[in-house]
């Protein structure tokens, strides 16, 4: 297939809220393709996943009444995303469900052009990745689901692993990590 007709690439796109990368891996395509598809027929690029889960983790947290500062806002370049109640960081990891699984990637590729420091850590495979536990308090995992209701994981970051680079966590949350879900009382007093 060389060609996806407007109508599915809108409703992938727009309405299932993928990515380029999920819609181009599901028929077969690659993720430029997909992308100049997307502008051919005038379907116009969205928010990234990121940015997207940053968006979902804000509300959310906002919701259950806490203060928050997107520090992205503030730069790029901050070592975590956002400042709860002024003095709890957290890193959002987001990622949309594809075939049964959110999978949170926790590095970076190579071609960032990332470099080891005291607050990341360069892998075997040429990946970096952060010191979650010298940058942040918290992981917030954003599991987006347009078919459903968004997924809430909110992990100490001491608890991860330095080694660990994905987390993979099935729709069925038959994880060790579903314990995590929904824990806004580790934000508490």
């Amino acid at each position: 297939m060389s060609s996806i007709a407007r109508d599915i690439l809108f409703d992938e796109y727009v309405n299932k809220r993928m990515t380029d990368l999920e819609i181009a891996e599901k028929y077969g395509l690659t993720r430029t393709a997909i992308s100049k598809m997307r502008k051919r027929v005038g379907i116009k690029s969205k928010d990234f996943t990121g940015q997207r889960g940053e968006a979902l983790a804000i509300d959310e947290l906002m919701a259950h009444g806490f203060k928050v500062e997107n520090m992205n806002k503030k730069s790029m370049t901050y070592p975590f995303d956002l400042l709860i109640n002024d003095s709890i960081r957290v890193e959002v990891k987001s990622a949309t469900l594809i075939d049964g699984y959110h999978r949170f990637i926790l590095t970076e590729s190579s071609e960032n052009g990332n470099i080891e420091s005291e607050n990341r850590i360069k892998l075997s495979n040429g990946r970096t990745k952060k010191r979650f536990d010298k940058t942040c308090d918290f992981i917030l995992l954003v599991g987006i689901d347009p078919e459903t209701q968004n997924k809430f994981f909110l992990i100490p970051s001491y608890k991860l692993p330095e080694s660990i680079q994905t987390i993979a966590i099935p729709s069925t949350l038959n994880s060790k990590y579903a314990e995590y879900k929904d824990r806004w009382d580790f934000l508490m007093p």
